[in-house]
């Protein structure tokens, strides 16, 4: 009778043992309750980090950064002789420098017309009111890009009147060019001395002109390609260069870019 009520006691014993052991290894085991409130903590911890982290804005739409801006100068005249001016300086107007390129894109490959357009939409002017504008904009690298516009008469022949083009190459070298049509005035001026003036040179700036598409349909970056391919001219060799047209109507175009 006792060794029954031993062995007894001894299989109890293990089948205690082993249930101890598959609650403690079992498939269902559930965390200490402080560690499901650690992680609670840290997702919320999270949820406020991403609230408070900043969004990458897909609509920031400017190329230059504010910060790597010298000078912003914008000149506007109004057909009503209203005239407006803003010269921002990087250093003391970076905000409001910040707050113009955030809306209006520069852009060196984008349309002069569309630049002129973000522009005067942003300062809610009317583009049937607008005589002339004026905007350059200079970085801290001495880099600058910069475009004039001046209305014309709708009514006439366009022809162009005075032509002006300046090039500047990194060896120092200068290439000036001067077209006057009402005064019969032509000359192309090169550093080296090698000149042209009169029909020789009226000749040549007819040709190079005839090359190109000027318009403000136009972007800057394509009518620089342009006009230095006209004058068979590199343009990784050069550090400035800038042309003014006027046609008889009153019109005029300006494109510059300085790149060192």
């Amino acid at each position: 009778m006792k060794k029954i009520l031993i062995i007894s006691l001894i299989i109890l014993s293990m089948m205690i043992s082993v249930a101890c052991t598959n609650s403690g290894n079992g498939t269902n085991e559930q965390p200490p309750e402080n560690v499901i409130e650690n992680q609670l903590d840290t997702k919320e911890n999270q949820d406020k980090k991403d609230l408070e982290k900043p969004r990458h804005n897909s609509n920031k739409i400017f190329v230059y950064n504010s910060e790597e801006v010298k000078e912003l100068n914008l000149d506007i005249e109004l057909l009503s002789g209203k005239e407006l001016e803003y010269d921002l300086d990087g250093g003391r107007d970076e905000r409001e420098i910040e707050e113009f390129l955030s809306v209006v894109e520069i852009n060196l490959d984008k349309p002069i017309d569309k630049m002129i357009d973000e522009i005067l939409n942003h300062l809610e002017i009317n583009r049937q009111d607008l005589k002339e504008i004026d905007f350059e904009l200079e970085m801290y690298s001495k880099e600058k890009i910069g475009f004039k516009y001046h209305v014309g008469r709708d009514n006439g022949e366009k022809t162009i009147d005075d032509f002006d083009m300046d090039i500047k190459f990194g060896s120092g070298a200068k290439w000036e060019y001067e077209y006057e049509l009402r005064d019969s005035e032509f000359k192309i001026e090169y550093s080296d001395g090698t000149d042209l003036r009169g029909k020789e040179a009226q000749d040549e700036m007819e040709n190079i002109l005839s090359e190109v598409t000027i318009g403000l349909e136009q972007s800057i970056s394509q009518l620089k390609k342009d006009f230095l391919a006209a004058v068979n001219v590199n343009e990784d060799d050069i550090t400035e260069w800038d042309f003014e047209l006027k046609y008889t109507t009153g019109e005029k175009i300006k494109a510059k870019h300085d790149n060192y």
